[in-house]
């Protein structure tokens, strides 16, 4: 809520909701940031998405069909798809390294060029325009995509990947293909690796009531 601790708990204490769910959980313990952070890390603690077919094909119980497979194949192949550098799908259940990169939105031949500086030079090296990998995981749930939000689908990205890069004066090293634009995928290709991505989609995990907005059946409570 980029609110300080003090501010986030005054917030929460005026919503008769929390008050009563607070109660129940921790009953005579004020609403402060220790009861929010252990409320926090309850919830969090059990945020276990695990259901994907690409989760179920790892533990043996169903196949990618051809194309998925495909898909699957070109994102770990290095000449191709190029993804497994950021986004490692090899038995990796959230598809990112977790790291920062700058992967090739913006053109900058210096740092003020970015129209977003992200990670900044926050760490003594120019990170202008870098920004954390997210995960695949639900990524079919997730639009838009990128920092900004700038695209508003899968199709959107692998146009982007494959043929917009743009090579910046501090893009990623791991960029093999932005001096070329992008990894240059054909349709089939491109089909493909859509079709693997929304194999890590969990629609059990989004659909769980017991994670739903409780705003929504405050009534239930």
């Amino acid at each position: 809520m980029d609110f300080s601790w003090t501010k986030a708990a005054e917030r929460i204490r005026s919503s008769a909701l929390y008050q009563r769910l607070f109660s129940q959980a921790y009953p005579d313990q004020n609403i402060d940031s220790t009861t929010i952070s252990k409320a926090l890390a309850a919830f969090q603690s059990i945020l276990f998405s695990q259901d994907s077919k690409y989760d179920r094909v790892l533990r043996g119980e169903d196949y990618f069909n051809s194309e998925e497979y495909l898909g699957y194949t070109l994102m770990n192949l290095q000449n191709k798809g190029d993804c497994l550098q950021c986004h490692p799908t090899d038995k990796n259940a959230l598809g990112t390294t977790g790291d920062f990169a700058n992967n090739g939105l913006d053109l900058a031949l210096k740092a003020s060029d970015y129209p977003d500086i992200g990670q900044g030079a926050g760490d003594g090296k120019d990170h202008s325009g870098w920004f954390k990998v997210p995960s695949l995981r639900n990524l079919g749930f997730t639009a838009p995509y990128m920092h900004d939000g700038r695209f508003n689908s899968l199709e959107e990205v692998i146009d982007f990947y494959s043929e917009g890069l743009q090579l910046s004066y501090n893009a990623d090293s791991k960029l093999q293909y932005a001096h070329k634009g992008g990894v240059r995928l054909d349709s089939i290709e491109k089909r493909a690796i859509i079709a693997f991505l929304k194999t890590l989609n969990d629609s059990s995990f989004i659909q769980n009531e017991a994670f739903s907005n409780p705003f929504l059946k405050e009534n239930n409570f």
